[in-house]
């Protein structure tokens, strides 16, 4: 591709990318959000990647297991509410730090908050342990799974 041809292309995307003031943009389908009596917030939408990140021992893996949780059957579980279209009621989780011990016992977390007998798997739930590969097998695996 010719430097004139990269530059046109370049800067049609941009002109195509831009947001301006006055655009009217709706809100996304909300998928989970956090309710109290005095505060109502969105967490996640539909069509968006969101990353968790946090110091070590900081409880995100309890959040991320809330979070699949509620959305295996659109609970709500501490104030987080999870909305989620019929046709989109299936979770995937990715493990990629845990042990299998400390795997299961976030399944079991799972299982329990939404009152499952712990020999029961959901059908709409697929937990994938991918610790003990390299982090290109691990992409290639979720990349397959997903699509």
């Amino acid at each position: 591709m010719s430097k004139e041809i990269l530059i046109d292309k370049l800067k049609s995307i941009w002109q195509k990318s831009k947001l301006l003031a006055s655009d009217i943009i709706e809100t996304p389908p909300v998928c989970f959000s956090y309710e109290s009596e005095t505060y109502k917030s969105i967490i996640g939408t539909l069509g968006n990647f969101t990353l968790i990140t946090g110091r070590a021992k900081s409880r995100k893996t309890f959040f991320i297991s809330v979070l699949g949780a509620i959305a295996l059957n659109n609970g709500t579980h501490l104030g987080i509410k999870a909305s989620f279209p019929d046709s989109q009621k299936k979770v995937l989780y990715f493990d990629t730090e845990q042990s299998k011990y400390h795997a299961k016992k976030v399944l079991t977390r799972i299982l329990k908050i939404n009152k499952i007998n712990e020999t029961e798997h959901p059908e709409n739930l697929e937990f994938v342990l991918l610790r003990p590969f390299s982090p290109q097998t691990r992409l290639d695996v979720m990349d397959y799974i997903i699509n």
